[in-house]
């Protein structure tokens, strides 16, 4: 996920006193009405985007439809939050298209069931929209929805009407006269903020296309500069080249596009242009302004040291606002589209201006060989600036995306964060076959004051699948150049646990008690690399996840469903245990089998510890705490992980293979010796047998696995795990792993 640090900022905003979470059940709640955190949105044109975090601290990571190859896809930040369009929708915001159906922090289509729930009014009759199934009508209005492969149906639809709108002088409109589409309920609205009365400023817009380049379909907004959450902004409407309007007086940022379908591919590619304006002065009766979209030639492109062909192209632009809220731009591009820049001068504020490439080596993306992941920013765009990556400039990642046995095209994602800011949090998934294991170069030139970038990773092990396996790193990668490094996504068996923190962003304390209350937390799932896994809510009422306290016999809570602590998915709860002491035991269980998974299906943890109030080292300063702000002490919880010799298809292999055990208390808890550790292992119509462990460093042991009998079988583990204060673990995993045909 993205940085920690940012999981204090948005506790502090729940704590209203010394021990104040108990209203937000862990922000299950919260999490099902903000913004999501795991499960994606189904954006009406047919692309999922996922949202991880909260702003300013968010990634958004998107799904392309099937067949909107070469459609750039935009990402826009706005008081009412974060809105993904394909170009082809963007001139019908406000014209056919509700803008609040792209708003993804603030979902307003109440996707359920893979359904994005519309609505529709209209002055007469009911038009067809294709795509839209229609569940209730009423005099002038419509209800119904699109599903995933509807909603691409309607995508086509769009990218139709936009390549038939092509050359149109007056502002086209998506459906006949008086007909929109927006969402089934309201987007939930931001805090209002008072506007002082001003004498509005009379302005005009001018935009200039050439011969080779006339204009098309010009799609302009403006930003307040001095207030980015000011609403009370106009829209620019072109006709003719034209747009007027009137506004307050202030420094303003024009952010523009002229899109087209691109000669040679109508169908399919669309070309972009795009003139930023980072600082308009609005002042006295009138103003003009003019977007001269002649200069948008720049279609930056890196050399690299092997061949590799452009899977997509991100351009970025951000401005700290006079208010202190950064105004963003994002842009992606794939190979077969085109986008070009005009130039984009110095702002008087903080500004970047940047690019994203993503590349493979040529032939079949999900297999290649090795990839690039390379950025650079500037503070201004300038025409004549080269991207030139040497080996020397490259760090290197061997990489492998570990499977389960079945044969499934997964995806990647590997977007830039940079400082202590978001540059660009939006990036498109590209596709990674299981068990792959491949070489990956990273590349930045970035500014010096910037520092070094770090990069914020995802993994979805399983695509086209309702629920499928989403893996996040917890903390930014850094990548130095000349740096060779090893990871592995997706390594089982998958397990809920704690992840380990560098301490580097802050951290979470999982397990940690206040003055009244008490947060035990663990993950959903965990990889081998502390890859954090998450889970979607289920469709119906059968939950996924139980967790259940008990304080010797008696039970203190019973709570379905994980949700979201800042940006980290968690199962549990924050109970409220007063000054209750002695023996507490905590019960997790998870269900992963909406996943579609071969193995790591459920598991089942138990944990039992000792605790009394006001007892316990505490955590870092830098470290959330659930349960208190100012009283957090670290309870002292065990834990226990297995490393096996598993394969990328997550089978060991036929005879005997050796097994690794680690164990000991969370981070920052008091420590203990431990008293025993014990493996067991079932293959299906056998009982528990036990594994005999050798120690061989403090909280480390090894043993071997014996599969000569069970080829092509799986096997369910049992690890259990005591100290010599009292607490204990114990884990169950249902089909933790493979044994290798023969």
């Amino acid at each position: 996920m993205v940085a920690l640090a940012a999981v204090t900022a948005l506790l502090s905003g729940y704590q209203t006193g010394p021990d104040r979470l108990s209203d937000v059940r862990l922000a299950a709640k919260v999490v099902k009405s903000a913004a999501p955190d795991g499960p994606s949105v189904l954006l009406p044109t047919g692309q999922r985007v996922r949202v991880s975090g909260t702003a300013p601290s968010e990634r958004v990571s998107i799904q392309r439809a099937a067949g909107d190859g070469g459609q750039p896809i935009l990402t826009l930040h706005r008081a009412g939050g974060t809105y993904v369009v394909p170009a082809s929708a963007l001139p019908y915001l406000g014209h056919g298209l509700d803008r609040e159906l792209f708003n993804v922090t603030r979902p307003a289509t109440g996707e359920v069931a893979d359904r994005a729930r519309l609505r529709m009014t209209y002055p007469t009759t009911r038009p067809s929209v294709a795509g839209l199934t229609v569940t209730a009508t009423s005099k002038g209005s419509a209800r119904g929805y699109v599903t995933s492969a509807s909603a691409a149906d309607f995508g086509r639809f769009v990218r139709a009407r936009f390549q038939a709108d092509q050359g149109r002088s007056d502002h086209p409109a998506l459906f006949a006269a008086g007909v929109t589409l927006s969402p089934a309920a309201k987007s939930p609205a931001p805090p209002a903020k008072s506007q002082a009365t001003a004498a509005k400023v009379a302005l005009t817009v001018k935009a200039i296309g050439s011969a080779d380049h006339p204009l098309s379909n010009v799609s302009a907004w403006l930003v307040d500069a001095d207030d980015a959450f000011n609403e009370d902004v106009p829209e620019l409407d072109f006709t003719n080249g034209v747009a007027k309007a009137k506004l307050a007086p202030g420094t303003y940022i024009v952010q523009a596009l002229d899109e087209r379908a691109a000669p040679g591919d109508p169908d399919r590619t669309i070309q972009t242009r795009l003139v930023v304006l980072p600082d308009l002065k609005v002042s006295g009766q009138s103003v003009t302004a003019t977007l001269d979209f002649r200069k948008a030639t720049i279609q930056p492109r890196p050399t690299t040291p092997k061949p590799a062909q452009q899977l997509n192209y991100g351009f970025f632009f951000t401005q700290m606002t006079n208010s202190g809220v950064w105004a963003n731009l994002n842009l992606e591009t794939d190979g077969a589209g085109e986008l070009l820049l005009a130039p984009i001068a110095k702002a008087p504020r903080y500004q970047r201006a940047g690019h994203v490439w993503q590349l493979a080596a040529p032939g079949k993306p999900s297999a290649a060989a090795y990839t690039y992941d390379l950025a650079a920013m500037s503070d201004q765009l300038k025409a004549s600036t080269t991207y030139q990556f040497a080996a020397a400039d490259l760090a290197t990642v061997k990489a492998s995306y570990q499977g389960d046995g079945s044969s499934r095209i997964g995806s990647f994602l590997r977007t830039l964060f940079a400082g202590s800011y978001i540059a660009r949090d939006s990036g498109i998934l590209q596709p990674v076959s299981a068990g792959l294991r491949r070489t990956e170069y990273v590349g930045y030139r970035g500014l010096r004051e910037d520092g070094g970038a770090r990069w914020l990773e995802t993994y979805q092990a399983s695509d086209n699948v309702e629920d499928p396996t989403w893996f996040d790193g917890l903390t930014p990668s850094v990548h130095r150049p000349g740096t060779t490094t090893t990871t592995e996504w997706g390594r089982g068996p998958l397990t809920a646990g704690i992840p380990r923190q560098s301490g580097e962003d802050g951290g979470l304390c999982f397990m940690c008690r206040g003055k009244s209350q008490m947060n035990v937390l663990l993950v959903p799932f965990l990889d081998r690399a502390d890859h954090v896994g998450f889970l979607k809510p289920p469709n119906d009422d059968i939950a996924n996840t139980r967790f259940q306290l008990y304080l010797g016999s008696k039970k203190l809570d019973d709570f379905d469903q994980a949700g979201s602590v800042g940006e980290v998915e968690a199962v549990g709860d924050v109970v409220t245990v007063g000054s209750q002491k002695g023996p507490f035991r905590a019960v997790f269980d998870v269900d992963r089998r909406m996943q579609d998974p071969r193995l790591s299906t459920r598991t089942r943890t138990v944990l039992t510890f000792a605790s009394a109030k006001d007892k316990g080292p505490r955590p870092p300063l830098d470290w959330a705490c659930p349960a208190s702000s100012f009283n957090c002490r670290v309870l002292p919880v065990l834990t226990a992980r297995v490393n096996l010799a598993t394969g990328t298809d997550g089978s060991i292999p036929v005879g005997r293979s050796t097994v690794t055990v680690t164990a000991g208390r969370v981070q920052h808890a008091d420590p203990s010796a431990l008293k025993s550790v014990q493996l067991q292992v079932r293959y299906p119509g056998r009982d528990w047998t036990t594994v005999k462990l050798t120690a061989t460093a403090t909280g480390r042991y090894t043993g071997t696995l014996n599969s000569t009998a069970f080829a092509g079988r799986t096997a369910d583990l049992l690890l259990k795990a005591t100290d010599k204060g009292g607490s204990s673990f114990e884990q169950t995993v249902l089909r933790a792993y493979a044994v290798a045909d023969r």
